[in-house]
């Protein structure tokens, strides 16, 4: 594993929270791959190689710290608003909720199709909702909706109260 991944790798394991990461510290990886290929003597094979098998770890821990901050994300973990990831985190969560939404008995489901309320205005495929819209949507819809955060699913009055 690379140094500067492995310490955000290491503290990410070892927090209950996702950690922030600022976008230097990524600046600091992707300064350690420049170097490197600065310094790359392109007539020696074997400095080729070194670079290129650097540059699949790098790969493969940007892989490990990526899947570790999304289960954390996942989990519900609390995330700091200055991470330089903190849009892909929201969307993980925003796919959990589309999955839970899906699965939930207590979604509005008529035929195949979701009852959904529209909380701004949206286009979804070819149609324009706008706030306060209620619509029957496709799974898909659905999903697209939920992902960007333009929608709530609606939910059998029994249940809301």
């Amino acid at each position: 594993m690379s140094s500067p991944l492995i310490r955000l790798i290491r503290d990410e394991m070892f927090s209950r929270n996702i950690q922030v990461i600022p976008p230097s510290r990524i600046g600091e990886v992707r300064g350690v791959v420049e170097r490197a290929l600065i310094g790359l003597d392109v007539g020696d094979n074997r400095s080729r190689i070194i670079v290129k098998d650097m540059i699949v770890n790098l790969e493969q821990d940007a892989e490990l710290l990526s899947r570790t901050r999304l289960v954390k994300a996942v989990l519900g973990g609390e995330e700091m608003p200055e991470s330089f990831d903190r849009d892909v985190l929201e969307l993980a969560r925003r796919v959990i909720k589309a999955e839970q939404a899906i699965l939930s008995v207590s979604s509005i489901v008529v035929g195949n199709k979701y009852m959904a309320l529209f909380t701004s205005d949206c286009r979804l495929e070819d149609r324009v909702f706008r706030k306060g819209d209620v619509a029957l949507l496709t799974q898909s819809q659905l999903v697209k909706g939920i992902l960007l955060d333009c929608l709530e699913t609606l939910k059998h009055p029994i249940v809301e109260q």
